[in-house]
């Protein structure tokens, strides 16, 4: 058992893209670290046939190896659809969505948020179908929550979102996580928004990679040796 799931996490890890795009004028960074072998979270980042960056962040229900699968389906599914070239946001999550519903449990769903940039407008557009919102950090110190603008995929086959969009200025910075930053937990308390928020307030000037590590840092400083109950995911984004 301990061989199959090392084999498990090891194909996990392949499929999570092992080189980020060069974008211009924009840095990247990612992060992931899982409480069991496998896990439910993924990321995805690539660069479209039209020119934009595309972004994503995913936590599926549960936990484990059945989680894992489920991940893994998600991954495939999206990034076959990568190669229109008029690739459409919430079309793409409609049609992963439904998926899905059509083919797995009810319990299993998963949270998302997706997203494009395009350097020549520099333009956010993004869907967040009931994920943790990320924050967008402005050079200002100020931050603006990205809310979701449609339920989870997978619950329901009736589900819809709509498309958001953001300037995003020289100097912003855009943080997505998994719910394993803000539900962290130390014997009953949580981490969480509040912390983080006054937190990354602080970093403006860092670059992505600095400012996940010092998440990251922060909390594991919070939990101190309270047993880990969640995967962690993060991506940041900064325009240079």
């Amino acid at each position: 058992m301990e061989a199959e799931l090392e084999k498990a996490a090891s194909i996990q890890m392949n499929l999570l893209p092992q080189v980020l795009p060069d974008y211009t004028e924009y840095q990247l960074h990612t992060f992931q670290e899982q409480c069991k072998s496998v896990g439910g979270d993924l990321f995805d980042v690539t660069e479209l046939p039209d020119g934009r960056l595309l972004f994503l962040v995913a936590d599926v229900s549960g936990k484990g190896m059945g989680a894992s699968l489920l991940m893994s389906n998600i991954l495939a599914a999206f990034r076959i659809l990568y190669d229109d070239h008029e690739f459409d946001l919430v079309k793409a999550v409609t049609q992963i969505s439904k998926q899905l519903v059509k083919y797995s449990k009810p319990e299993l769903f998963a949270t998302l948020f997706i997203g494009t940039i395009d350097n020549r407008n520099h333009t956010l557009s993004f869907v967040n179908a009931g994920h943790n919102p990320p924050i967008l950090l402005k050079k200002s110190g100020d931050v603006k929550y990205l809310e979701p603008s449609g339920i989870m995929i997978g619950a329901f086959d009736f589900a819809d979102w709509t498309e958001d969009r953001v300037e995003f200025d020289s100097g912003d910075m855009l943080l997505i996580f998994t719910d394993g930053v803000v539900e962290a937990d130390k014997y009953g308390e949580l981490y969480g928004d509040d912390r983080l928020e006054v937190l990354v307030k602080k970093m403006t000037e860092l670059t992505p990679k600095k400012v996940v590590d010092k998440v990251m840092e922060d909390v594991l400083d919070f939990v101190v040796d309270s047993p880990r109950s969640d995967d962690i995911t993060m991506l940041a984004l900064k325009r240079n």
